[in-house]
């Protein structure tokens, strides 16, 4: 079996970003205050249970906060939410740290903009997602989200005079131009911003290229991970066999085993240390194969580059010193210098 690994697979910028700043709050405030994720801070079940190790508890809503510090979500909450955080910090009730990600900001900046404007704003995602949950409370002049062309045609036609059209962050590139044609010849003046971040574009192109290189995909990342759902849309849309699992643990090695070429992706949200175990996992189901992997993490462990280089650095040493080594009692002996 030769296992591809997708190059963007693991943590996007921006997940990393929200889970660097919950775990500087934790450690930071978390002896003397609680510390708590307004919401699931990113949407995956290994990373949250790696915050709740340290301490970090999860409030669902605002009348579970029970003050300390509260960490705002990746996808970000909804504005009348977010100003009575701030309203709060303000008064010294609470700290707030925003680990919302910049490209769910710039969007709800946008939509502000243009709502301000008099636009009907036509969001195009999942309409129970947290994100487009929170998109949906700047568009002021009224919202609708669609994810079908059907969708679309049952927007009404008196809204439509001026429309601004959004995506979700990950929303299905595919999909994208093909709404905005849909909505096009009833729309008066329409203004179109891809608002698709382009790491999701970025492993969605490189999820179509992959897919043709094997056999059979695996996809790791959370169950309710809309940019994790995506790259098995997009592996299945190819009529490749898709598993997608959160875990090593849920892989199903039988059906892979005799697969020549298996591709592994990961969604933005997805722990590295997750991924590599899904690999090694898929190479220690090798009949009888070599395993780097293993190998190259079995010398990280025991630091044999390090080993060897400080080896390397003395010997030159000894070389340019003229120092004579014995592995006698006397390790070694360094001639007299000055006549000292």
């Amino acid at each position: 079996m030769k296992i591809f690994i997708g190059k963007h697979s693991g943590f996007c910028w921006g997940v990393r970003r929200a889970m660097d700043r919950a775990v500087r709050a934790s450690a930071l405030h978390g002896h003397h205050e609680p510390v708590q994720m307004l919401g699931p801070l990113i949407h995956n079940p290994q990373a949250l249970d790696h915050l709740h190790r340290r301490g970090m508890v999860q409030a669902n809503n605002l009348q579970e906060l029970q003050g300390g510090t509260v960490v705002v979500r990746a996808h970000g909450i909804p504005q009348g939410e977010l100003r009575f955080l701030k309203a709060c910090q303000t008064q010294g009730l609470l700290r707030l740290c925003n680990a919302t990600c910049p490209e769910v900001g710039r969007v709800q900046g946008i939509i502000k903009r243009w709502s301000a404007k008099g636009y009907y704003v036509v969001i195009l995602g999942s309409e129970t997602h947290s994100e487009v949950i929170a998109h949906r409370s700047f568009a002021s002049c009224g919202c609708a989200v669609v994810a079908t062309p059907a969708q679309v045609e049952a927007i009404p036609t008196e809204a439509l005079a001026k429309v601004l059209v959004v995506a979700q962050t990950t929303f299905l590139t595919a999909d994208f131009q093909t709404l905005v044609d849909t909505l096009r010849p009833r729309a008066g003046i329409l203004v179109v911003k891809n608002t698709i971040c382009q790491e999701t574009w970025v492993r969605q192109n490189e999820a179509r290229t992959l897919v043709q290189k094997v056999e059979a995909v695996v996809v790791v990342g959370g169950k309710v991970s809309n940019n994790t759902l995506h790259l098995v849309e997009v592996a299945r849309a190819q009529g490749r066999p898709v598993q997608h699992v959160e875990t090593a643990l849920e892989l199903d090695l039988d059906r892979l085993r005799d697969r020549p070429k298996v591709g592994v992706l990961a969604g933005a949200s997805t722990p590295n240390w997750i991924v590599e175990e899904v690999v090694e996992a898929l190479e220690n189901c090798r009949r009888g194969g070599f395993r780097p992997r293993s190998v190259l993490r079995a010398a990280k462990l025991v630091q044999g580059p390090q080993a060897i280089a400080v080896a390397a650095l003395t010997l030159w040493i000894n070389h340019v010193l003229a120092w004579k080594l014995s592995w006698g009692r006397q390790s070694f002996r360094v001639p007299p210098v000055g006549g000292l």
